[in-house]
């Protein structure tokens, strides 16, 4: 497959079919949700998960939020040895000019316990897009995927994908414009101020009746990715922890 824009919509399917060879193994965990729990991945925890590429790589870093706003250097956190104070707030920081990659990871969410996904964003900088049914336009300066298995074939696999639009949609959602198996729902737009943090809660249950109109108990992947590599521009995020909750 030569179109690196084609392959960035199929991040979809390269999470379940890990996450269907892992079940087949059980390897896969199964949250049970017990007490209505929520499930968090942190920062860090996302800064861990697999990278796929599609073009190049979007720069994934952690930092300090209290940095963001100064004049401070930031560099690349090792994952590996980062011990962070318990007085320091780690964000995620994706830079691209160009480029795209995205950061993933495969498990199985009770969506019958808990069915919202809530998190922090920010956008400081976006590419300029005017049609998002565009192949050509198909960048974003933070998206989080939410990955559906409905069987065990490619055609099979579904995405809620919830981005923050460079422009000013009329639709409230569209499909992505290489497969109807992925929508694009905008949480965020042109209108809404850069450099100033968004909280977001959804449903994911809920949207995958309204957009897909199938009843679905379980999510089987999720994602977050910054990308820029079709209109070859610029764009800088930062997103929070991710949360999983019954309410």
């Amino acid at each position: 497959m030569n179109d690196p824009a084609l392959r960035k919509t199929l991040i979809a399917n390269v999470i379940t079919l890990k996450v269907a060879a892992f079940c087949g193994l059980l390897l896969c965990p199964i949250y049970s949700n017990a007490g209505d729990a929520d499930i968090e991945f942190t920062p860090l925890d996302i800064f861990r998960w697999s990278q796929k590429s599609f073009v190049d790589h979007t720069d994934y870093t952690l930092i300090d939020e209290t940095l963001i706003n100064k004049n401070s250097a930031v560099t690349t956190t090792d994952s590996n040895t980062h011990q962070a104070s318990k007085n320091v707030r780690q964000v995620l920081s994706a830079k691209t000019h160009g480029k795209a990659s995205a950061l993933y990871h495969e498990t199985i969410i009770d969506l019958t316990q808990t069915p919202y996904l809530q998190w922090r964003w920010r956008v400081d900088k976006k590419m300029t897009v005017t049609d998002a049914h565009q192949k050509s336009q198909d960048d974003y300066p933070a998206r989080i995927y939410v990955v559906v298995k409905e069987g065990i074939f490619p055609w099979q696999v579904r995405s809620l994908n919830y981005v923050w639009a460079s422009h000013d949609p009329k639709e409230v959602f569209w499909p992505n414009p290489y497969t109807h198996r992925a929508i694009m729902i905008p949480l965020r737009n042109s209108s809404d101020n850069l450099q100033q943090w968004y909280g977001e809660k959804v449903n994911i249950a809920e949207d995958y009746q309204r957009v897909f109109g199938r009843s679905i108990t379980e999510a089987h992947g999720i994602a977050i990715m910054s990308d820029a590599d079709n209109t070859g521009g610029t764009a800088h995020a930062y997103y929070d922890s991710l949360i999983f909750s019954a309410r």
